[in-house]
């Protein structure tokens, strides 16, 4: 089975953190099991051979440079696995919104910035980190490999990448989220228990956070949950149709 898979971090060596280790584990599952295609992005502490070494892992890699990392000397490219150079230029990505702008430190123009982000967070209904951490080019990529028949299924590893996932590949592949931890979940959490840093905005994002979620779960085949608490909060969040998302199985249109 030939699975295309979108890590916005990468995953290699696994030493940064939760959502690292969790893909890396399970892309070594995967690897010895399935041909993995891989799409993920390069920030500036990844060296080149961490990306070799990752490519001894994976059938395909693809690496692109990460939307918020200052430009390199080779922006603009990739070298996939068999050593071809691709352009990684804006291809665009129908319903994307404009970058947001960067905050100021202090005065109006920090407030202003806030401002904004909110307001894009309401308008478009996806979270800033989000759209700040997407690549049109991984997005091209990704929907000449779906449009040609390249996969049986698309995993996306952490809710950040539900971004590159259209809905209506599910009419020709499976598609699965693996959520890591739920975003509503995790915000309603902190404020419960008072450790939220900045209540009054989690206050805020919380409603836009459920929605969000359930607007992007709809859109997968498969919606699989890390832990028990992940599973319970989004068997809490998602509607009575769609409950059964939490950790079991969905059915999915059959693949071609």
């Amino acid at each position: 089975m030939k699975i295309l898979m979108f890590s916005s971090t990468f995953p290699y060596p696994p030493t940064q953190g939760g959502t690292q280790v969790r893909t890396w584990n399970l892309l070594k599952y995967l690897s010895s099991h399935h041909y993995v295609i891989l799409g993920t992005l390069r920030s500036p502490d990844v060296t080149d051979a961490a990306i070799d070494e990752l490519r001894q892992h994976v059938a395909e890699l693809a690496v692109f440079p990460h939307p918020l990392a200052p430009p390199q000397p080779r922006a603009g490219l990739f070298r996939g696995n068999h050593g071809e150079i691709a352009p990684t230029e804006n291809q665009g990505f129908v319903g994307a919104m404009p970058p947001y702008p960067p905050s100021t430190e202090g005065g109006l123009n920090r407030i202003l910035g806030k401002v904004h982000r909110f307001n894009q967070f309401v308008l478009s209904g996806t979270p800033p980190n989000v759209i700040s951490s997407y690549s049109p080019a991984m997005q091209h990529w990704a929907d000449e490999l779906v449009a040609f028949g390249k996969c049986d299924v698309v995993t996306s590893e952490h809710s950040v990448n539900e971004i590159y996932v259209r809905p209506e590949w599910r009419e020709k592949v499976l598609t699965v989220a693996n959520i890591h931890s739920s975003v509503w979940g995790t915000c309603r959490q902190m404020l419960a228990t008072g450790t939220s840093e900045k209540p009054l905005r989690d206050r805020l994002n919380l409603p836009l956070l459920a929605r969000y979620e359930k607007r992007y779960c709809s859109k997968f085949s498969r919606i699989v949950a890390t832990t028990e608490t992940d599973r319970q909060q989004l068997l809490e969040l998602l509607s009575p149709a769609d409950s059964r998302r939490g950790g079991a199985p969905v059915p999915a249109p059959p693949c071609p």
